[in-house]
């Protein structure tokens, strides 16, 4: 229950002034009080890094006060640079370029993952150094440059990002690094032991072998004596998924002197996942090796370099002439492993021929870092959730402790009552023994219950977390279910229909993925002034209000219900028209 006392108003005060929309960045112009003259009619470039992340885009402002200027990631391809976070604002279409006598425009806020947050008020612009906080040793005015830190920070209202001295430039656009992976040891000593297929996981790739063979001789260094793997996958916090696999038949050239790598015919970017032996009857020589399972990984999350490298592994497998020794043989940890090199001694077939690892390196896509895959995303089973409850069911709302996953304050100044809710993202849900999750899952939040027999999702109540004109135009099971593999960027926009544009016809709602990680949480914030509370109504407004009120002597008291609603279609591919 929700009651709104004076007795229990406090005071919050927050350097973030509002959420715009999750995918938006630019700025926003000085208010006349500020700056009389800083309002401008001119082009300017907005250069925004997010990560690897760079956007860019141009706006022309229409000489407005307190005036806007925001771009939307979802319509721009972002290039793909070294790791860092910050906003450029220039004027006209060349970014680092000295005056160019472009109308000046002071600055009052940034947009930055679509948080306007306050800046010290400055211009940039022909005349720059006669606006309020001018840098007048400044010799470029034309761009300034907000620095949100080397690392992307953890709340925005605690980045360093008050702007940078004027002549300071956004960083050039750098290498983007190789990524390492991470991985585990699989021991096992009958590895390769007979016809079949071995290797790693889902996902994962072989880097190297353990040989325990102590002899340079072919009849004792056969792969019988790999009893090892080392399986490997990319050090990312998200989980990269394969895309596509297939076999290459290795069998009769890898017999002798070969060198066999995923990346031919065609096929760019593939990696061994495991390898099929015919090892029987003591014909167990390296020519056993018979297919590699080569696996590509997915290519919106993971870009791999086009050349072919190799890592010597001569000494070794070849460890044996020198005393016996036996162990681990690795790619290093920014090599991931395509291929096999072998020699051919006369009369030989042991895996001291083994010569070489064929490998290429690998890199995050410019928006990798917020792609996440199917694994990630929570689903979950309508019977199991409606006969077990959210546990049973796995939707974990951080414990289930209901204090985390909803809080409310109110705002003493405007009377307000301010709401933020803690979700996990959902995909799909799976019913009715489906072993796949079809059903479409989205959230309404409300001040009044779902009627699943009642409401349709495209007519939300006046005060709901969407807005009815996004769906126009759109399929009801092609389009409404829709969620983004993307949502640090996607969330809350009409291409994505799981998790819509939040803002309802009465108050605000806005929703952003926690902390911008891909396939965690979700969080929605909502603030409702005193009369708008009032106004919560159905679709058409022609309901009476979700709220009531209560009066005597001492006290004025509104109370209402708020609801969170998980909601499906009753069907997956047809609209039935409840829910």
């Amino acid at each position: 229950m929700i009651s709104i006392n004076p007795t229990y108003f406090t005071i919050l005060s927050m350097v973030i002034l509002s959420h715009i929309k999750a995918v938006q960045f630019g700025f926003r112009v000085c208010s006349k009080s500020v700056d009389s003259e800083g309002q401008s009619s001119d082009p300017f470039t907005i250069t925004y890094q997010w990560g690897q992340a760079v956007y860019q885009c141009g706006v022309t402002l229409t000489d407005g006060y307190s005036e806007l200027a925001t771009c939307d990631t979802i319509d721009i391809t972002p290039s793909n640079c070294a790791p860092d976070y910050g906003l450029q604002i220039s004027a006209d279409d060349e970014p680092n370029t000295a005056n160019n006598g472009i109308d000046d425009v002071c600055i009052s806020s940034i947009i930055v993952n679509g948080e306007e947050i306050e800046v010290i008020p400055q211009r940039i612009g022909d005349d720059a150094n006669d606006g309020p906080n001018s840098d007048t040793s400044a010799e470029i005015t034309n761009y300034r440059y907000y620095d949100l830190g080397d690392d992307a920070p953890e709340t925005l209202a605690e980045a360093p990002i008050l702007s940078q001295a004027v002549t300071d430039a956004a960083p050039v656009c750098g290498d983007v690094p190789p990524l390492t992976w991470t991985g585990e040891q699989r021991e096992d000593h009958y590895i390769f032991h007979g016809a079949d297929w071995y290797g790693c996981e889902d996902n994962e790739i072989i880097a190297g072998f353990y040989h325990t063979a102590t002899v340079h001789d072919p009849a004792v260094q056969t792969i019988e004596y790999l009893e090892g793997l080392w399986c490997v996958k990319p050090d990312i916090s998200n989980t990269v998924t394969f895309e596509d696999c297939y076999e290459y038949d290795i069998g009769i050239p890898f017999d002798g002197a070969y060198t066999a790598t995923c990346n031919q015919n065609g096929n760019e970017g593939y990696f061994v996942n495991a390898i099929y032996s015919s090892c029987s009857n003591g014909a167990c020589g390296l020519g056993a090796w018979e297919r590699l399972k080569c696996c590509k990984y997915d290519s919106n999350v993971i870009e791999v370099s086009d050349i072919d490298e190799k890592h010597d592994w001569v000494s070794c497998f070849d460890h044996a002439n020198n005393g016996g020794t036996h162990g681990w043989c690795r790619v290093n940890n920014d090599e991931f492993v395509a291929g096999f090199e072998r020699s051919q001694d006369t009369g030989a077939d042991g895996i001291f021929e083994l010569e070489y690892g064929i490998y290429r390196r690998i890199y995050l896509t410019a928006t990798g870092g917020n792609q996440c895959q199917l694994a990630d995303v929570t689903t979950f089973d309508w019977d199991i959730l409606t006969e077990q409850g959210l546990d049973a069911a796995g939707i974990e709302f951080d414990q289930l402790q209901l204090n985390d996953v909803t809080k409310f304050y109110v705002d003493e100044n405007d009377l307000s009552l301010n709401i933020e809710v803690t979700l996990p993202y959902i995909g799909n849900a799976s019913a009715d023994d489906m072993e796949s999750p079809l059903f479409g899952v989205t959230y309404v939040l409300d001040f009044e219950d779902y009627d699943a027999h009642e409401d349709a999702i495209n007519e939300p109540g006046t005060c709901q977390n969407r807005q009815d004109n996004s769906y126009d135009g759109k399929d009801f099971v092609d389009d409404f279910w829709d969620y983004s593999y993307n949502p640090v960027t996607d969330i809350g926009s009409s291409g994505y229909l799981a998790y819509p544009p939040a803002t309802p016809a009465i108050g605000s709602w806005t929703v952003a993925m926690k902390d911008d990680a891909p396939c965690g949480k979700l969080i929605y914030t909502g603030k409702f002034t005193w009369a708008e509370l009032r106004g919560c109504k159905n679709y058409d407004g022609t309901s009476e209000p979700y709220t009531s009120m209560i009066s005597d002597d001492d006290w004025l008291n509104m109370t209402g219900t708020f609801y969170i609603n998980l909601v499906s279609p009753f069907w997956y591919n047809k609209d039935y028209e409840f829910y």
